[in-house]
C-alpha cells in the first residue's frame, strides 16, 4: 500500500522569526525591541567609523508614536560615514540564513553586543512587523524582507537592490505595523 504522506524536518531557523524566538535571541521583550535595534545599529556604525574614517560622524533619527505607556519608536535610521558595506558582504549577511538558525551560542564583547547576528536579528523583527529592512551602502539600496515558505515552514529572504547615491551606510528600520493606528 502506497502512502501519500510527506515528511519534513522543522528548521530551528523559523524560531528566529517568531516573537518568542526573537525575545530569546535578543534577550529583550518585544516592547523593548526598538532599543535593541538602536543599540545594534549604533554598534555597527561605531565599528564602521572607528575602522574607516578620519573624521567619524554618525547621524541618528528616531520617529516615534504615542503608545499605551509613553512613546514607541516607529522608525529608526542610523547613517555613518564609514567605508560602507560591500554588496558581496550584504549578500553574505542576508543569504546565509541557515547560519543564523544553526546555533544558540552568542559571544559578547565587553563593550558591545552579540557578534555577527545584529542585522539578521533586526531582519527577524522586521519579518514579524511585515516591513522591509532598508540598507543603503556603496551606491546601492537593498530592501530586504522575509517570506515564509508555508510548505517547509522555513523563512526565505527576498532582497531587491537598486542604485542610489550615498556615502557611508544608512540603515532604516521601519517598525510601524501596516494598518495600525499610532
Amino acid at each position: 500500500m502506497s502512502s501519500n504522506r510527506r515528511f519534513h524536518t522543522d528548521s530551528r531557523l523559523s524560531e528566529n522569526f517568531t516573537e518568542r524566538g526573537l525575545a530569546t535571541l535578543t534577550g529583550q521583550e518585544p516592547h523593548k525591541w526598538g532599543r535593541y535595534i538602536l543599540k545594534e545599529l549604533l554598534d555597527n556604525a561605531l565599528e564602521a567609523v572607528e575602522e574607516d574614517s578620519n573624521n567619524p560622524h554618525i547621524d541618528i533619527n528616531i520617529e516615534t508614536a504615542k503608545a499605551y505607556r509613553g512613546w514607541k519608536p516607529t522608525e529608526i535610521q542610523v547613517h555613518d560615514n564609514g567605508a560602507g558595506i560591500e554588496e558581496e558582504r550584504v549578500e553574505k549577511i542576508f543569504e546565509n540564513i541557515d547560519k543564523f538558525g544553526g546555533t544558540k551560542r552568542h559571544y559578547n564583547l565587553p563593550t558591545r553586543g552579540n557578534i555577527g547576528n545584529a542585522l539578521m536579528t533586526i531582519l527577524g523583527i522586521h519579518g514579524l512587523v511585515g516591513n522591509p529592512l532598508t540598507v543603503k551602502s556603496r551606491d546601492k539600496v537593498h530592501e530586504i524582507s522575509v517570506e515564509e515558505d508555508t510548505v517547509s515552514n522555513v523563512p526565505k529572504i527576498i532582497r531587491d537592490s537598486k542604485p542610489v547615491n550615498i556615502d557611508g551606510t544608512e540603515i532604516v528600520a521601519d517598525l510601524c505595523i501596516p494598518g495600525a493606528e499610532a
